[in-house]
């Protein structure tokens, strides 16, 4: 699995948790969470802002490999695809052009911040994932997504905590010429 913690913050100088920890220092980010946490002291502020980081960072464990496969199990050519792969030729391979097309995921974790055992205020974040596709040939075999093979494709990731921005990434990447997908996703539901 490639998460997109570690597909967008990997090769930069600075990890997922210090770009976190750094925007979300900015005065009207976790100062939104209510007079409570505007009034704690400077080193309790600048741990909770570190501890905050660290959490979101590991909510960043999406995996891309798992946003795309569940967004193609819902393509409709896809889905086709499968179905006619069990009823005409089970063994056989039907190759599916998939057009240009973006598959995208959102998550909206709540945070609490206790302070002495007592909440003080709640991060709401959001993590948007979207990946454009482009130019790929997906291989369906007796109703199963089985490989796929060339593409392109560009990744980006929006995370906002508190209605405010604080990570924009984009990161282009061309696909292998194949890549096999072990035992198949299925595409059609099955009996039983």
């Amino acid at each position: 699995m490639i998460s997109a913690r570690s597909f967008f913050f990997a090769g930069g100088g600075d990890s997922d948790v210090e770009v976190l920890d750094r925007s979300l220092r900015e005065p009207s980010v976790l100062g939104a969470t209510g007079d409570a946490v505007a009034s704690l002291g400077t080193g309790t502020r600048a741990l909770l802002d570190r501890e905050v980081a660290a959490v979101i960072g590991r909510l960043l464990d999406i995996g891309l490999d798992d946003v795309l496969v569940k967004g193609w199990r819902t393509h409709r050519a896809l889905r086709d695809a499968g179905q006619r792969s069990l009823a005409t030729y089970p063994s056989g391979e039907e190759l599916v052009e998939l057009a240009q097309h973006t598959v995208s995921s959102t998550h909206s974790p709540r945070v609490d911040l206790l302070v002495n055992g007592k909440r003080i205020g709640t991060v709401e974040a959001t993590i948007l994932m979207s990946l454009d596709v482009d130019a790929l040939v997906a291989v369906v075999t007796g109703g199963k997504l089985t490989a796929l093979r060339s593409g392109s494709c560009l990744a980006k990731l929006v995370v906002t905590v508190q209605d405010r921005e604080v990570v924009r990434r984009e990161r282009a990447f061309d696909a292998p010429l194949h890549v096999a997908l072990g035992d198949g996703v299925d595409l059609v539901d099955r009996p039983g």
